[in-house]
């Protein structure tokens, strides 16, 4: 501020006529620091109003779309999978089922069971790691 103050003194000099240079120095300081004061308060104001109004960001629609697609490429994934393959997923990852209900009701032992999860799993994470890829890369 004071040097602002000194500055247009300077570039003004050969029109002011300055009887007493202190109460002049001091009053134009005052001056020169409420002036930005008020300046400042204005600022702040304007970007409460704004915040306030300005709508906050949605991006729901985008995560909606992110979502279908994932779940179309994990169904054309899941299409690629052999039938006995197929069933136990979607019992375990679907329905909910424990390793034992799934056996009981295929007819198959647990072991045969987790065999084919795990069969599943591996497959899937390999046909959706492009569509992971492409959704970080979108997402960064």
């Amino acid at each position: 501020m004071v040097h602002d103050v000194l500055a247009a003194l300077w570039q003004r000099r050969a029109q002011l006529a300055i009887e007493h240079l202190k109460s002049y120095l001091l009053g134009a300081t005052r001056f020169r620091t409420i002036d930005a004061l008020r300046a400042r308060l204005a600022y702040a104001h304007y970007l409460d109003h704004q915040r306030a109004h300005t709508p906050e960001a949605d991006s729901s629609t985008e995560n909606a779309l992110a979502a279908n697609d994932l779940s179309a490429a994990l169904l054309a994934g899941l299409r690629q999978l052999p039938d006995h393959t197929q069933a136990v997923f979607r019992l375990s990852r679907f329905e909910h089922r424990s390793v034992a209900e799934i056996a009981s009701r295929l007819n198959l032992s647990p072991k045969t069971v987790e065999y084919h999860l795990t069969r599943a799993l591996k497959l899937l994470r390999v046909s959706l790691r492009d569509f992971v890829l492409l959704a970080l890369w979108w997402w960064v």
